[in-house]
């Protein structure tokens, strides 16, 4: 209950002008430190504005006020959108972490923070990010390719042999890879025959496709 108490005393809006200046909300947020409406508006004047920094700051301190906010009313997805504007990447990263804790189904939101991940080498996060997407949307193809790939990496054979089966089934533009990493999958699952037969549908699409040969030699040897 207090809780709840805490939630509606922030979502009270004061009286505000009718177009209010940068400096009538920020003397209007030092007077209402609760009000989530407030910290809000500042934080759209204070972009609006080009200060990004202050912006963010305002934001911040309207999640700490409404943190269960979702959709475009969950400041962190403002703050991502600064953040992609600054070219911040770890502060962009962390908003949209923190935006999918309480908007789990934000799909273009999952698409993003797997986009940053991926560069950055870190696996487990970027795995958990491509399982966010392909839970959302499982015709993602691009989504359960990569989350397969890591997936082998890990040497999770049932998360791949899901993922693998599903990125080929949306008719991908690159079909000749997707049967490869299908057939790395069947060869990580001990099942040479079926990986065999990926790698002849993969070479019958690309006959030149150089990985595709190389895993044909693999299982084709007693």
């Amino acid at each position: 209950e207090k809780q709840y108490a805490s939630l509606r005393k922030s979502l009270q809006t004061p009286k505000l002008e009718a177009k209010p200046t940068v400096d009538d909300l920020k003397k209007l947020a030092e007077s209402n430190p609760e009000s989530f409406a407030v910290q809000m508006q500042l934080g759209m004047a204070l972009h609006q504005a080009k200060d990004p920094k202050g912006a963010i700051q305002a934001l911040e301190r309207a999640s700490k006020l409404a943190p269960t906010a979702t959709g475009d009313n969950n400041p962190n997805k403002m703050i991502a959108a600064i953040a992609a504007e600054s070219k911040d990447t770890t502060r962009q990263i962390q908003a949209l972490e923190e935006l999918l804790k309480v908007d789990s189904a934000d799909i273009e939101s999952a698409r993003q923070l797997a986009t940053l991940l991926a560069p950055l080498k870190d696996d487990r996060r970027s795995e958990e990010a491509y399982r966010r997407v392909v839970g959302i949307d499982p015709f993602d193809r691009d989504a359960q390719a990569n989350y397969g790939r890591l997936a082998v990496k890990r040497k999770d054979k049932d998360a791949a042999q899901r993922a693998f089966p599903a990125a080929l089934a949306s008719n991908p533009p690159d079909r000749a890879t997707a049967h490869v990493d299908l057939a790395e999958a069947n060869v990580a699952a001990g099942r040479p025959a079926e990986a065999k037969k990926e790698v002849l549908a993969a070479l019958e699409i690309a006959p030149s496709f150089e990985r595709a040969q190389d895993l044909l030699l693999k299982v084709a040897q007693p």
